[in-house]
């Protein structure tokens, strides 16, 4: 088995042992929010009334102790005068409190609403109130560029590392075959493993409370087989590994092989021939894939797997037809034609089909072996590849969804040779529709303002929720967009370098697949996907990119509204330039 693909075992059996541990009770995990009950308590058990008192004493609750990372800011803030209807008006002392007082600005007006059920009066909202606590303002914005001295060092021959001949099995009868084999040895490695842990022989290979097919052996034949028959399957593994969040995608060259040529004319031309019986064996590749993987139960409930198959089998068919991708291309050539960061190159529509896609060849390396680049210069590819998808979802509505990092350079402008972000491969290019780009733009400024309902109220409009979900899945679901919008809400740049995203996405994903109740909207696989596959990259670079002001800037400009907008439409067959 190829070196390439021993090296990604770990990922898939991570991935597999998520979906396994999502299957196990959550009596464990469920806690409080302790300072929030203790709050809601002293309101609902008739407490309201004691509530304004002890503000009208100069008590806050909630005030004592609470920690902030930084100093805390301490000012001297008069607390509202607070009437009975049958009595005087009381004191108006003044109190000294921290600016993080403790509860939210939802908790404060849930406590006054009930104080005023009980007959407590408070003051106009015209009048002072108390001191809310306000993000404050990104201001610390980073924006590397490349050295004005830096030289791109790139080999004379851009040969895919350890690539190798290799037959693909194109038949049907071929591929199934391969995929029998498959189930076959699963369930010789998981009897293997379960006869280990029962008669402790020798000491197993996996965690005795994952699935018994989960274990090391399995998880290479997986992968041996993926490799070995390429194509949806190899594909599906890739789309199932990034869709937990792993620290990086499954695999490259998964459909097609790209060659270098030259022209008739002496142009030097880039060739991706799809392998044969590609196309045509996207459906029985996934349903014989999903079948052997079912063996064992490792999919749980929550997973919504004939969702994500019947998304995946979409975006297959499509990338298998070159034509459209040449016509994606085209696309981000217009959009970015006049960016100085990026290029694209030309495409040969005279010389591909829906089979083949010439396209101009470019030099340069692929993003991910630029870690032992300058630190400028890693800040700068992480940072512009997460701007670029901002981009492509808030601004165009137009995005290439395939996070491999070989589809993305760092070469040469192939006119003045300057260094460039060469975007490369668009089969998985996709529209979004506005009404949803809206919803998701409400929910992602929510996380950046840090605001629970909100998050919620458009999750439920988008189709993330369906309203009847268990607190533990709301939690869960908020949390998850909160550790995502912390990038996008730091007011400092971002160290990707000490991020713990991965760890704690990992610890929600059993939760939110054990308590979902509906499959995320089928926009989110391929859009996440991409996401995931920035924030990983970014990672892997040790970068740091100042998210929140990128993310400022595209949202300060952005229009909510069908109005003045337009769809870019690739399956439209007259649209090629």
């Amino acid at each position: 088995m190829a070196r390439n693909g021993r090296n990604d075992l770990n990922q898939i059996l991570k991935t597999l042992q998520i979906l396994a541990q999502s299957q196990i009770g959550y009596e464990a995990r469920q806690t409080q929010a302790k300072a929030k009950d203790e709050l809601l308590r002293l309101a609902v058990n008739g407490g309201a009334a004691t509530f304004a008192r002890l503000l009208s004493s100069g008590i806050y609750p909630g005030s004592g102790g609470y920690v902030v990372e930084h100093e805390a800011v301490t000012s001297a803030i008069p607390v509202p005068e607070v009437m009975h209807e049958s009595s005087a008006p009381l004191s108006t002392p003044t109190v000294e409190i921290t600016t993080s007082a403790g509860i939210s600005p939802e908790e404060e007006a849930y406590l006054i609403k009930a104080a005023r059920e009980v007959g407590v009066i408070f003051p106009k909202p015209s009048e002072p109130k108390l001191a809310e606590v306000h993000k404050p303002k990104v201001v610390n914005s980073y924006r590397p560029r490349l050295p004005k001295e830096y030289s791109l060092r790139v080999a004379s021959e851009n040969v895919l590392e350890e690539s190798r001949e290799r037959a693909v099995p194109s038949s049907r009868i071929s591929r199934l075959a391969s995929f029998g084999n498959l189930a076959f040895g699963l369930s010789m490695g998981a009897a293997a493993e379960v006869t280990r842990r029962t008669f402790g022989w020798e000491q197993a290979e996996a965690d005795t409370k994952t699935n018994p097919f989960l274990t090391p052996a399995n998880a290479e034949r997986i992968v041996s087989t993926l490799c070995r028959v390429r194509g949806a399957a190899l594909k599906l593994g890739q789309m199932l590994s990034i869709q937990d969040f792993e620290e990086k995608p499954f695999a490259a060259a998964s459909i097609g092989q790209v060659h270098r040529a030259i022209t008739l004319d002496g142009k030097k031309v880039a060739i991706k021939i799809q392998y044969p019986g590609v196309a045509e064996g996207i459906d029985s590749d996934i349903d014989n894939l999903v079948s052997v993987l079912n063996l064992g139960g490792i999919f749980p409930k929550g997973m919504f797997l004939d969702t994500f198959t019947t998304v995946a089998r979409r975006e297959l068919k499509a990338e298998c037809d070159y034509e459209r991708e040449a016509r994606a291309a085209n696309v981000f050539r217009r959009l970015l034609a006049n960016d100085p960061d990026f290029y694209v190159p030309q495409i040969y529509s005279d010389l591909s089909s829906k089979r083949v896609l010439t396209a101009e060849y470019i030099e340069g390396i692929s993003v991910d072996k630029c870690v032992n680049e300058p630190q400028a210069v890693r800040d700068y590819i992480a940072g512009k590849f997460i701007e670029l998808c901002l981009k492509e979802i808030f601004v165009w509505r137009f995005m290439q969804t395939d996070p491999n990092w070989s589809n993305f350079f760092l070469g040469k402008h192939p006119s003045t040779g300057d260094p460039r972000l060469i975007l490369l491969d668009f089969g998985a290019s996709r529209s979004y529709q506005k009404k949803f780009v809206d919803q998701y733009m409400h929910i992602i400024r929510a996380a950046y303002d840090e605001d629970r309902e909100k998050m919620l109220k458009y999750s439920r409009k988008i189709g993330f929720l369906t309203g009847y979900e268990s607190k533990v899945m709301e939690q869960a679901h908020c949390e998850s967009i909160s550790i995502l919008g912390e990038t996008l809400s730091s007011n400092k740049p971002y160290d990707f370098s000490a991020q713990d995203v991965t760890r704690r996405i990992h610890k929600l994903i059993p939760i939110m697949l054990e308590h979902r109740l509906t499959s995320p909207p089928e926009e989110i696989y391929s859009l996440h996907r991409k996401l995931s596959g920035s924030y990983l990259l970014a990672t892997k670079l040790k970068a740091v990119v100042s998210c929140g002001p990128i993310f400022e800037e595209i949202y300060s400009q952005y229009k909510f509204g069908e109005n003045g907008s337009e769809d870019i439409d690739i399956e439209d067959n007259k649209m090629n330039s």
